[in-house]
């Protein structure tokens, strides 16, 4: 991990994802590229009378300034490589595309989480949305969070996923962190058969052996779930056990899991308490 990109729309919820990159930045170490989104809502009529172009420049101006004005304060306090980027347009589109022309290795982003209500999820939807279409990982930070060193990262699955790139870039975070890793499998008890609880065990038991060979030496914690409700059955784990990030796989592009939907990762975006690492699934980025 190199260079990670920060969208910001100079928020309190997105000052909190940055907050959260410089202390891997400062870990790593590695450069962050901060960018910001002028986004145009002016009509028909006002771009007739002149009256947009006017408006866009002074809020091309007044956003430079902020982006510079946070750019130095971190080089001047965090001693980080910090770079900032202004664009136009569309929020996610622009995001998307910063992340090749920058070559950005993850995106940190904020996410109202858990404590978003009503008219206060605009960011969240656009950190849900990205998710689903970035092709580096992206951490979802919610407003809440206080940094502190993660300790323990549960990575739920029901694919057992064996894909180089998907795993290095989890196990690549846990090392960094110096974390544990909790691999948690969810059967579904309205929908499931007494074989998939049979099934999800045992590929459970033989999923955590093919780890712990591909990765010695780190810790490893297997738990088999089952419920009615995966987000609410993940959540009691979580609060159980500790648990600072919760890693998952976005499925992009129409490809379904044999038991987790693609939704489920956007939907953890708007409720997570806590960092949510979203991994893109490259090897199935269509079917």
């Amino acid at each position: 991990m190199k260079k990670i990109l920060v969208p910001t729309d100079f928020s309190k919820c997105a000052d909190n994802a940055l907050s959260f990159a410089v202390q891997i930045a400062k870990l790593m170490p590695a450069g962050i590229v901060l960018i910001h989104t002028v986004e145009s809502d002016t009509g028909m009529y006002m771009d007739y009378m002149g009256v947009q172009k006017e408006q866009e420049e002074q809020m091309l101006h007044e956003a430079t300034k902020k982006l510079n004005m946070i750019r130095d304060a971190i080089r001047k306090s965090e001693n980080v490589t910090i770079e900032a980027q202004l664009y136009t347009g569309y929020v996610k589109e622009n995001i998307l595309a910063a992340v090749e022309n920058t070559k950005a290795d993850v995106v940190i982003m904020g996410t109202m989480g858990a404590t978003g209500g009503i008219g206060k999820k605009v960011w969240g939807t656009k950190t849900a949305s990205v998710t689903g279409g970035s092709t580096v990982p992206v951490i979802a930070v919610p407003y809440s969070y206080d940094w502190s060193m993660p300790e323990e990262i549960l990575f739920a699955t029901n694919r057992f996923e064996k894909d180089p790139v998907l795993l290095d870039s989890l196990f690549g975070i846990a090392r960094l962190f110096q974390s544990r890793i909790h691999i948690v499998v969810f059967t579904d008890e309205d929908s499931a058969i007494g074989a998939d609880f049979v099934d999800h065990s045992r590929e459970l038991e033989s999923y955590k052996n093919f780890l712990g060979q591909k990765f010695p030496g780190q810790q490893i914690i297997t738990a088999h779930l089952s419920g009615s409700r995966f987000e609410e059955t993940l959540q009691d784990y979580i609060d159980s056990n500790g648990i600072d990030i919760v890693a998952m796989v976005s499925l992009q592009r129409g490809f379904l899991s044999r038991a987790i939907h693609p939704s489920v990762t956007r939907s953890m975006a708007y409720h997570t308490t806590i960092p949510l690492l979203v991994i893109p699934d490259k090897a199935h980025t269509s079917e």
